[in-house]
């Protein structure tokens, strides 16, 4: 397993700076009517929304008639280091738009309805898509289907808008984790999302515009500053040359962790067992 280096370690740290949270608020709120002068370019094909479940819209949820609940993840908080360390792709994209799916997971449990965000590649700056002329899946909990609504209260992506992803690949099957290809945001909810700016633009080594700076979309202890782009994306090519992408780097911890509570004595060797079995079965799309 990988460590960073000193020198990186050093890097990041100069390109964050202080973004006062009252101001990173009123952004939120910019980047929202940003992406509704698009709507007619950007949207969902099956609700003709630019956000996922239409949850801004009273009229709509009240109208539907469908119960309504509201999911919130408690994601791990991870610094910029620990998500380079386990992040399969980081990329710089923009939604395209979304889908719904619902998924029944491996051991039975009620199926629950999952948002798959459609992200053109504009930039990746490590590890590799497996089609790179097709959009990127990053899949998140919550959505919608013929017979309940649940709102993602950590992330819910606006067709249109340009973000930063650090993005884990399931390499195993077990929970939900289907068969196909597509990422979850690293560290679960929103923590490896970071939006871009309109603000301000720079160009590139490759003469695009690209935004100045990307801002953490929900801060956190570690995580709560503004990343300068260029310097950035610099920072990580040099990285990548000394650190290959693990993408088992997920998998291994969970077999890790799996096992020290074989050891504690906190699971018996049958839910040890099983729990292994699980990795090799899939959940299943059901609708």
């Amino acid at each position: 397993m990988h460590k960073l280096t000193k020198s990186l370690t050093s890097i990041i740290a100069v390109l964050l700076f202080a973004a006062p949270i009252s101001w990173f608020s009123g952004f939120t709120s910019n980047a929202s009517g940003a992406a509704d002068e698009t709507s007619d370019l950007w949207f969902s094909e099956k609700t003709s929304s630019a956000r996922p479940s239409n949850s801004d819209d009273d009229a709509y949820l009240l109208k539907s008639g469908k119960p309504l609940s509201y999911l919130t993840v408690y994601p791990e908080v991870l610094s910029i280091e620990d998500m380079l360390k386990q992040a399969a792709l980081v990329v710089r994209g923009r939604v395209l738009g979304f889908d719904y799916l619902t998924i029944k997971p491996v051991l039975g449990g009620s199926p629950t309805v999952h948002t798959d965000y459609y992200i053109e590649p504009l930039e990746v700056l490590r590890g590799e898509p497996a089609e790179k002329s097709k959009p990127i899946t990053v899949r998140a909990r919550g959505g919608e289907n013929d017979k309940m609504i649940v709102v993602n209260g950590n992330l819910s992506l606006i067709a249109g808008q340009e973000y930063l992803f650090f993005l884990d690949k399931p390499v195993t099957g077990g929970g939900y984790n289907t068969k196909g290809d597509y990422y979850y945001v690293s560290g679960g909810g929103s923590i490896g999302v970071f939006v871009a700016s309109g603000d301000e633009t720079r160009k590139n080594e490759r003469g695009s515009s690209v935004p100045k700076t990307f801002y953490p979309y929900e801060a956190s202890v570690l995580n709560d500053k503004a990343l300068d782009y260029l310097s950035f994306a610099a920072a990580i090519r040099s990285y990548n040359e000394g650190h290959p992408v693990d993408e088992m780097f997920i998998a291994e911890r969970y077999y890790r962790d799996i096992k020290a509570n074989l050891e504690s004595g906190f699971i018996t060797q049958e839910e040890y067992a099983q729990s292994i079995a699980c990795l090799d079965i899939y959940a299943s799309i059901v609708e």
